[in-house]
């Protein structure tokens, strides 16, 4: 289920999901890159269901379930992560600035 959605300022659309349950785990969550209607990347390489998307200077920035807020380039490539100090047991709900 997709949670959050940004649009970048080239036009394209970038949507993060929440995933779904399958047994006592979440999986499938995933922010993908959309391009004139279409899946131009799939990242997987996220730690949790994404909460929230936002704009940076120089790309876009997720925040996820598992306490991390990444910063991705507005092609998708991860320029960084941080990680809430109690990321084991806390996860962050959203973000004002960055």
């Amino acid at each position: 289920m997709v949670n959050s959605l940004v649009g970048l300022p080239n036009g394209d659309i970038v949507t993060g999901s929440t995933g779904r349950q399958e047994g006592n785990q979440v999986a499938h969550f995933k922010i993908r890159l959309w391009r004139e209607g279409r899946v131009v990347k799939e990242i997987l390489d996220i730690g949790g269901g994404v909460k929230q998307l936002g704009l940076v200077d120089m790309g876009f920035f997720s925040i996820g379930n598992d306490g991390s807020v990444r910063v991705w380039s507005y092609e998708g490539d991860a320029l960084s992560c941080s990680f809430h100090p109690s990321s084991s047991n806390s996860f962050l709900l959203g973000l004002n600035s960055l």
